[in-house]
């Protein structure tokens, strides 16, 4: 499925990806949600998924050049927890089907 960034179209499917619970690669646009990630972490999906757009939303406005690293990290972390503890997303129909079925 596709979803809209900043007007460039990131693909997001589930997949491999060893380590981690998503993972966006904003060159390629690219978000991929783990396909195991229900047996690793009691985090929905669509918090991941929050978690990685926002990655694309830093990198896709400049701001990705700014906050860096562990700093970024921290951000974004913050900021998908903080956004879907008040129902952002989870009160929110996604157009992708991120149960892994």
């Amino acid at each position: 499925m596709k979803l809209n960034i900043c007007g460039r179209k990131y693909t997001v499917l589930r997949g491999d990806i060893p380590g981690n619970l998503g993972l966006c690669e904003c060159d390629k646009a690219a978000i991929t949600i783990a396909s195991d990630l229900e047996i690793h972490s009691s985090i929905p999906p669509e918090t991941i998924l929050l978690h990685e757009v926002l990655h694309a939303v830093l990198y896709e406005t400049g701001l990705g050049h700014v906050l860096k690293g562990t700093v970024e990290e921290a951000v974004v972390h913050g900021l998908a927890l903080g956004l879907s503890r008040v129902g952002y997303v989870l009160n929110r129909p996604l157009p992708i089907d991120l149960t892994g079925n």
